[in-house]
């Protein structure tokens, strides 16, 4: 080919003394004897590369060969141990029985749906098939503790830090888990028509400040406020659940304090102090009723005790 090559170059380079048309024929015929060489050599580098590939190749087809050899193995296995003949099985699944022998020499590998009822046929799992061994299940994480009930960090009732316990320090109200269920209610109070709060005044300011959370010179202007005005009403505390409103009303003494629980829907205090009673006050528990007759009790006993006297 290098002979023919160059006679045609010479012979082009000869034709070409005796024309314009020499060159024209000359790079027709330099072409026609390049392309040959240059399909040879693109064949050489397409082989190269196949057999690189091939090479680099080898542990992956070696792998997939061990996997195949492996799975035969235990398909094998376990036919012989559920004493099965190759024709049996191949029966069961629907394939010939030199499927099966391919299957059990590595030669080939059933397909997802053949794998699903191989399992089904020789009585293993997928696990069994794929690693040789049933798998121990995975063991659950211990499950977490529910979370307990939140309570809150402030007292509704009086307002002062409870550090997340289920009883106010200061008040001594039983503190409900968040979030607080239902409406919201106001506690509003005046003093009673025709009570005379006399000597009482240290009792109520006192309750005022523990179970209200007011300030001691506030408590004490209240109740002498409510002293010389019978018709004066104050907005006690508000946003209370129904629990609260109640335990403050029943803490107050209602010999004198006429406390009333409303709902609280969020408007002025001057509304709040206007509204009807949402909810009937109980009596006060007779563990926490303050001992004693009270002043017209104390008269009532005189008097009886005279008219005793008096038929003696």
């Amino acid at each position: 080919m290098a002979s023919t090559f160059i006679s045609a170059v010479t012979a082009v380079a000869t034709s070409a003394q005796t024309g314009g048309q020499g060159m024209v024929r000359l790079l027709v015929f330099a072409v026609m004897a390049i392309v040959p060489y240059s399909i040879i050599a693109y064949l050489i580098y397409l082989l190269i590369k196949a057999l690189r590939k091939y090479l680099r190749s080898e542990p992956v087809r070696k792998e997939r060969a061990e996997k195949a050899r492996t799975l035969g193995e235990v398909i094998r296995r376990r036919r012989t141990e559920c004493k099965m003949t190759q024709e049996f099985v191949a029966e069961a699944l629907g394939v010939s029985r030199q499927a099966v022998s391919k299957w059990e020499s590595g030669q080939a590998v059933p397909d997802l749906d053949t794998v699903a009822k191989l399992c089904l046929a020789l009585g293993f799992s997928a696990d069994y098939l794929l690693f040789g061994r049933e798998t121990a299940p995975a063991e659950s994480a211990p499950a977490e503790p529910a979370p307990g009930p939140v309570y809150p960090d402030t007292c509704p009732c009086c307002g002062r830090p409870t550090s997340g316990g289920t009883l106010c320090p200061a008040c001594g109200y039983p503190l409900p888990a968040l979030p607080f269920p239902g409406p919201r209610y106001a506690l509003t109070c005046g003093a009673r028509y025709f009570a005379s709060i006399g000597s009482a005044r240290e009792d109520l300011a006192r309750d005022f400040v523990q179970f209200c959370g007011k300030p001691d010179a506030y408590a004490r202007e209240l109740v002498r406020l409510m002293e010389n005005g019978s018709d004066y009403r104050v907005v006690l505390r508000r946003d209370l659940p129904d629990s609260a409103a109640l335990f403050l009303a029943q803490h107050l003494n209602r010999e004198y304090l006429d406390p009333k629980i409303v709902l609280d829907e969020g408007e002025p205090q001057q509304e709040l102090l206007g509204k009807t009673e949402a909810m009937t006050i109980p009596a006060r528990p007779s563990s926490e009723t303050k001992s004693g007759l009270g002043f017209w009790g104390v008269v009532g006993a005189v008097v009886v005790a005279l008219l005793i006297l008096s038929f003696l």
